[in-house]
């Protein structure tokens, strides 16, 4: 062996990007199913589309359409399944980034809004390609010289085409778009004079109202945003521009902007596969909205690789961290655990097991020696005259699951989380149904 500690000639290795199971595969089989690994489970989908679908329905004044927005999981294949299940209420989708719109054209998508400002002149005629071979592609403008850019691209890429174009305004969020009406109206102007531009109205996106807990927040916070865009409508029709399409809203307060009889779309995009985060929202009575309406479709699949029963902290160890979720927006929830073959046990499931660290390959569950139902076994083992340490270490050993148990975690965040992975696989009752590629991943080009 040389002093590198390398063994001969030094080989080139080239990584193939394999999914982590096939169809048919069973999430709790170690032979069949490796972790880390994205997982949506089926029937949650379902639910949430179908609960989307009905709450839009419910609270929309005139025709309300759903967009949902894909930078959430950056799936043709998702993005072509819950258009699907939301039915004619559904009018295609929203990308962020122009390989989230080429990822979704080639997955079938014709109508895509391009939600945020492009300025890059290559990352425009690409966007112009797709108005060429026959998408309906919109983007968003908040300053002329991405007028004129866009115009330049159109032009350059896709003569004698059309590509659709909506004003951002400023609601709030701080962050793009014009801030006031008058400054909208001058730019839908330019863009309406514009060949090869097309005006179709405004976005009005107030991303940080999404997460304000209280519903009453939310609540306050659309009112002025559907304020904005009235005013907007009635600046562009007093100039004779057109004003027919109406933008925004997420899965955090959707239902407000489809009740605000201005809005004509809503944007969410969590609400199909539903953050973590999100769970923490209260309704008008206090509770979290989140556990009532919909469920965490996305998760994390993973392994148990270690696990302490012995005080200060019984706990167990995943093979999952920061490289396959993030941690940005707090730390992911325990959804189920899973027994392994060979007698792996799960132990008493996720009851009195917490989520203490997520590091870069591990994250670390504790059981939770504050939770009622811990703290009456350990207190009943105590009465029948054992220690501290050894009722505990029994409590542990029969409530944490074993060396090779599964367990699943959904995500704080989703967007970032699937940004990590290549696929994710799509499960009913703990059977891979279908194995889909997230093509739209990368890192914003």
């Amino acid at each position: 062996m040389s002093a590198s500690g390398v063994i001969g000639k030094a080989r080139l290795v080239t990584l193939v990007r394999r999914a982590p199971a096939v169809l048919g595969s069973r999430l709790s089989d170690p032979a069949a199913t490796e972790t880390p690994a994205l997982i949506l489970d089926a029937e949650c989908v379902e639910h949430n589309c179908k609960e989307l679908r009905e709450r839009v329905l419910a609270a929309g004044v005139g025709k309300v359409t759903i967009r949902p927005h894909v930078k959430s999981h950056k799936c043709p294949r998702l993005a072509v399944r819950q258009l699907e299940l939301c039915g004619d209420v559904a009018q295609g989708v929203c990308a962020q980034k122009t390989c989230e719109a080429e990822a979704m054209a080639a997955g079938g998508i014709r109508d895509i809004l391009l939600s945020n400002q492009v300025v890059s002149p290559l990352a425009l005629r690409r966007l112009a390609a797709l108005v060429r071979d026959g998408c309906d592609i919109t983007v968003v403008v908040d300053h002329e010289a991405q007028v004129r850019l866009a115009a330049e691209a159109v032009a350059a890429e896709a003569p004698g085409c059309r590509l659709g174009v909506l004003v951002e305004v400023d609601v709030g969020q701080r962050r793009c778009g014009v801030a006031t009406v008058d400054e909208a109206a001058d730019l839908g102007a330019a863009v309406a004079a514009s060949p090869g531009l097309e005006l179709r109205g405004v976005q009005c996106y107030q991303g940080a109202a999404q997460h304000i807990r209280t519903e009453e927040g939310r609540r306050e916070a659309v009112a002025g945003v559907a304020d904005v865009a009235r005013r907007c409508v009635e600046a562009f029709a007093a100039r004779g521009l057109p004003c027919g399409v109406v933008t925004g809203g997420g899965s955090g307060t959707y239902e407000l902007e489809a009740a605000s009889g201005v809005f004509t779309e809503v944007q969410p995009g969590s609400a199909v596969v539903w953050d973590r985060d999100y769970s923490d929202n209260l309704s008008a009575d206090g509770a979290r909205a989140g556990d009532r309406v919909f469920r965490h479709a996305l998760r994390v699949l993973a392994t148990v690789i270690s696990r302490c029963t012995a005080l200060p902290s019984p706990r167990v160890v995943l093979d999952c961290g920061l490289k396959s979720m993030s941690g940005e927006s707090g730390l992911p929830s325990l959804v189920s655990v899973m027994a392994g073959p060979g007698g792996a046990s799960a132990g008493a499931g996720a009851v009195g097991i917490k989520v203490v660290v997520l590091s870069d390959e591990h994250t670390q569950l504790e059981m939770d020696l504050d939770h009622p139902d811990v703290a009456a076994a350990v207190a009943a083992r105590r009465d029948g005259g054992e220690d501290e340490a050894t009722a505990v270490a029994a409590v542990a050993a029969e409530r944490l699951p074993s060396v090779g148990s599964r367990m699943q975690l959904a995500p704080g965040h989703c967007d970032p989380t699937c940004n990590l992975h290549d696929f994710v696989l799509w499960s009913r009752d703990g059977v891979v149904e279908e194995v889909m590629e997230v093509s739209a991943r990368s890192p914003g080009l």
